[in-house]
Formats: C-alpha cells, sequence, structure tokens
C-alpha cells in the first residue's frame, strides 16, 4: 500500500468538502443565513459533505469495481468511456445534485410559512432582530407605512427591498398615496379593483430616520384567485 502524496491527499480534501460548499451555496442564493461568521460555516458544510459521501458510496464502488474489471485485463487502459463516464458522474453527484438540492430546500425554507421538515433538516435560524425576522423573505408582497422621527409624517408604499444583518437598517419601498398625519392609504377602483394609488417615486428610509413601521402583508394575484 502506498502513502498518499501532499497533492494526491489535498485534491481528495477538496473534493470531499465540494458537495456541502455547493449545497450551503444553493441554500444561501434563496435563504438569508444569520449564522456567517467563518467557523460556523465550516462545521455546516464539513457536515453535509460527510453526510452526503456515505450517500453516494453506492454509485462510487460501482466506479471502483468497474475500473477494477477493466485493468484487469491484458490491456490495462480503462478506456476513454470510463473517463467519461466518472466526469459525467461526478459532475451530477457531487456538484448539480448537492447544488440543486440546496436552492429547493432554500426556495422552501424562504416562505412565510415553510414547511416542518424544512427546519428540522436546515435548523431554525434566530433572526437577531425583529427587522429581520419579518424582512427575512424577500417574495413576501406588504404595504409598509413609515412615521418619520423629525417630521412625525406618515409615509406608505409597497415594500421592494430590505437590507438585513450584518448590513446597517434601511428599507426602499415604492410610495402610494396616503395621509401624512393619520397614515391611511388612499385607495381607487381600477378595473373593478380597488388598489392603493401609486406615485412615480422610490425611496429609501433609514432605520434611524423611523419613528414607527407598520406593515401589512398583501395577497398575491394567485392567492386572490385562490380566496375567490
Amino acid at each position: 500500500m502506498t502513502i498518499p502524496t501532499t497533492l494526491s491527499t489535498l485534491a481528495f480534501i477538496i473534493l470531499f468538502f465540494i458537495p456541502g460548499l455547493l449545497f450551503e451555496q444553493g441554500i444561501e442564493r434563496n435563504l438569508t443565513y444569520w449564522r456567517t461568521n467563518f467557523q460556523n460555516r465550516f462545521v455546516r458544510f464539513s457536515m453535509w459533505s460527510f453526510i452526503w459521501t456515505p450517500i453516494m458510496s453506492p454509485i462510487i464502488y460501482g466506479l471502483w469495481k468497474w475500473h477494477s474489471q477493466l485493468i484487469s485485463k491484458p490491456d490495462p487502459d480503462p478506456g476513454l468511456m470510463f473517463i467519461f463516464c466518472t466526469l459525467f458522474i461526478y459532475v451530477c453527484i457531487y456538484i448539480v445534485a448537492p447544488f440543486t438540492l440546496g436552492k429547493i430546500l432554500g426556495q422552501q425554507a424562504n416562505k412565510d410559512e415553510p414547511p416542518k421538515i424544512i427546519d428540522w433538516i436546515l435548523g431554525k435560524d434566530l433572526a437577531p432582530s425583529a427587522w429581520d425576522n419579518h424582512f427575512r423573505s424577500r417574495v413576501t408582497p406588504a404595504w409598509v407605512r413609515i412615521r418619520m422621527k423629525e417630521t412625525q409624517q406618515w409615509l406608505a408604499g409597497t415594500w421592494s427591498f430590505a437590507s438585513s444583518y450584518p448590513e446597517p437598517e434601511d428599507i426602499a419601498i415604492d410610495l402610494i398615496e396616503c395621509d401624512p398625519v393619520t397614515g391611511e392609504i388612499n385607495f381607487e377602483i381600477r378595473d373593478g379593483k380597488t388598489e392603493a394609488i401609486p406615485l412615480e417615486w422610490k425611496i429609501i428610509v433609514r432605520r434611524e430616520d423611523i419613528d414607527l413601521i407598520a406593515w401589512q402583508r398583501t395577497l398575491t394575484e394567485e392567492e386572490s384567485q385562490y380566496d375567490k
């Protein structure tokens, strides 16, 4: 038995950790993580790599058996077909599959009410503040009303984007008409539908300039049709 060289050992370590890294990347493309320090992430993708390798071990064993049969022949060259199949299987099970699985789980976890199985698999990331907890999802349609600290006047709009930890808290909204004293949103009837009156302005408000913020989730078009 030969001792592996430093280069081959390094290559093995890199290949071993790739599934966990790609799985985490797939998740984080759709879900905001609060545990962002390097030590925590290292433990997370290491754990997923340790889990992924035993699951894929039957396929790896099958390739090893196939390779053993090929090199046992008089001509020990495994051939281009073996090399092509090995590369194809590696790309599928160690790159595409973990990234796709992580992306699907991240999309499910990003919903307002994710399935309980998602929390069991990924764990529940507790947001560091109520701001982060509410604005964690980037797909929730909502009206936002903001009372400014200095003027005590209200602004209203549809939620466009909100920053998350560890960046400074601010929020971008597409303005709609509202009463500056009470914050009551003004509506009009369009094509038989009651809708907020939009303004041709977008605004970014910093958290330190906000005295009070309130939001109300609105139904998407699909949800509205479902309710009917």
